[in-house]
């Protein structure tokens, strides 16, 4: 599952990846999408202010906020487990049963990159114990 929800995340960045700017409008684009970033940030924190005051309300203790957390966590990835099935469905799959090529190679390299980040993460994390 965790792979398909990584494949599900590459795809979308590769989708996105298509829709960047190029040109003279760059710039613009740029100070918007970072708008739209800082405003998707207070957001979030505004989202979680408002869900610890309603669980406050409703007359919850601290002490269940915790697994009520776990539990919202557990049904967002199943949620996006099942959109990502559906994703790739509508948008991966062509009808004739086979995948788009550029996709595919796009997933390849992804899947490369993020091995050899891992990878070197942790020869410096064994390289930094080594030291201590």
């Amino acid at each position: 599952m965790a792979i398909g929800v990584c494949l599900v995340i590459i795809i979308l960045l590769f989708q996105g990846m298509k829709l960047l700017p190029t040109g003279r409008k760059k710039v613009l684009y740029l100070i918007i999408y970072g708008s739209v970033l800082g405003a998707g940030s207070f957001l979030l924190h505004q989202l979680s202010m408002w869900a610890n005051s309603v669980l406050v309300n409703i007359g919850l203790s601290e002490k269940i906020h915790n697994p009520v957390a776990a539990f919202l966590l557990v049904g967002i990835i199943l949620t996006g487990a099942g959109f990502g099935y559906w994703l790739v469905r509508r948008f991966v799959i062509s009808e004739d049963g086979s995948v788009d090529v550029g996709i595919a190679q796009f997933v390849k390299w992804a899947i490369r990159i993020i091995a050899v980040t891992c990878i070197f993460q942790e020869w410096y994390m064994f390289r930094k114990r080594g030291t201590e």
